[in-house]
């Protein structure tokens, strides 16, 4: 990337219209105003933080370093974290990176997973399936490339990485199988929403077949014969 400039030896700076971003660990780690804001997984794949409510940098800076990462070839995931410099600066790259991955994991992709289906327990909610499944969908092939990314990168880290992915894909299925169950049940599913579903099935089926599967998940019954 062409726009970095020495500022110090252990901390070049890149130079953006709205001002500066520090960069760490060969272009892997960028920081604003004392808070790390990206974290490159690899070097094709960058954890980059939301703009917070209250944010101590101004907001473009940060659009412009997504718009700086991905000029460099780099798939750019969004998460919310607060992040301070000195937990960067008190431990090993792969320690943070391992720690944005899981947060990932743990708290963006289950959080947006949750919100897209509806209690089981009555009255039940109806929900668009079409909408839902595309929405699911998007989250875990986003999951697939940290995985991907992840595991290459960082096999000493595998371990605990696969912790959080373990338990994103157990808290998926089971919410994911009651869910259908209930709309089966009251009827509402289409033919037109069956690709949907099946193509999320597919997806989190590729991430446990992967990572899970050789140490021992097992698939419900009821995943199995969705996928068969």
């Amino acid at each position: 990337m062409s726009l970095v400039t020495p500022f110090a030896q252990q901390r070049p700076v890149i130079a953006l219209p709205a001002g500066v971003v520090q960069s760490f660990d060969s272009e892997r780690v960028f920081s604003i105003a004392g808070n790390i804001v990206a974290v490159g997984i690899s070097a094709r794949l960058f954890l980059v933080n939301k703009p917070p409510q209250h944010s101590e940098y101004p907001w473009p800076l940060l659009e412009q370093l997504v718009g700086y990462i991905a000029a460099g070839g780099a798939t750019v995931l969004r998460m919310d974290i607060h992040f301070p410099l000195s937990s960067h600066q008190t431990g090993k790259f792969e320690t943070t990176a391992l720690i944005w991955a899981n947060r990932f994991l743990l708290k963006s992709c289950k959080r947006r997973l949750s919100i897209l289906l509806p209690p089981v327990l009555p009255p039940y909610i109806l929900v668009p399936w079409a909408g839902t499944s595309e929405c699911a969908l998007a989250v875990w092939q986003e999951v697939l490339q940290l995985a991907d990314a992840f595991v290459a990168s960082f096999p000493d880290e595998t371990r605990l990485f696969i912790g959080g992915l373990w338990s994103l894909a157990q808290t998926w299925e089971t919410a994911w199988d009651q869910a259908l169950q209930v709309a089966e049940n009251h009827q509402v599913l289409t033919d037109k929403d069956r690709p949907g579903i099946y193509e999320v099935d597919r997806a989190w089926a590729t991430v446990v077949r992967e990572y899970l599967e050789p140490i021992g998940y097992r698939m419900s019954a009821k995943s199995m014969a969705r996928l068969l």
